[in-house]
């Protein structure tokens, strides 16, 4: 406990170019598990509604991305 983190976040790590530049459809995909396909719907699903709610959240708050 209170030692920094051992990863370092780096924006390249989760789009190939800029945010500036991220104009194209955005996907989820939940890969790598086969067993259940109605558990793998179900929790793509859960995901998606997450990150609308999050994004929604975002949309309506005066914060910019870099305060956030």
């Amino acid at each position: 406990m209170g030692q920094p983190a051992k990863y370092i976040f780096e924006e390249r790590d989760a789009l190939r170019a800029t945010l500036n530049q991220w104009d194209d459809y955005f996907w989820i995909d939940v890969g790598g598990y086969t067993r259940d396909i109605e558990l793998k719907r179900r929790l793509k699903a859960e995901s998606v509604d997450e990150l609308l709610t999050v994004l929604e959240a975002w949309r309506n708050s005066k914060q910019t991305f870099d305060e956030a």
